[in-house]
């Protein structure tokens, strides 16, 4: 994920290993309104943006987040991919266009 290996990163928190600072607010504010009101905007949707990889470069990136809840317990999923080959491919076809 980003230049870091799977045992790095397991069990970390994501969003101080993904996201530069000016983003971070965000989505931990977001966390926040979910555990207090059970429900967040930041969920169920998209969101494309920067994040940044192991060397603080920025990348851009997508984000979907989804809870599932179960028996009083909730657990958040974030799907993250790194879109830059999806960035150079449009930006290409837009000089070509």
């Amino acid at each position: 994920l980003f230049g870091w290996s799977q045992e790095e990163v397991r069990g970390k928190k994501w969003i101080p290993l993904v996201l530069p600072n000016r983003l971070r607010n965000i989505y931990e504010e977001g966390m926040r309104i979910f555990l207090t009101k059970g429900a967040s905007p930041l969920f169920d949707q998209t969101f494309e943006h920067y994040g940044i990889d192991r060397e603080q470069k920025e990348i851009p990136i997508e984000v979907t987040l989804s809870v599932v809840s179960s028996k009083g317990s909730h657990r958040i999923f974030a799907l993250i991919h790194d879109i830059s080959k999806r960035r150079q491919y449009e930006l290409q076809r837009l000089r070509t266009e």
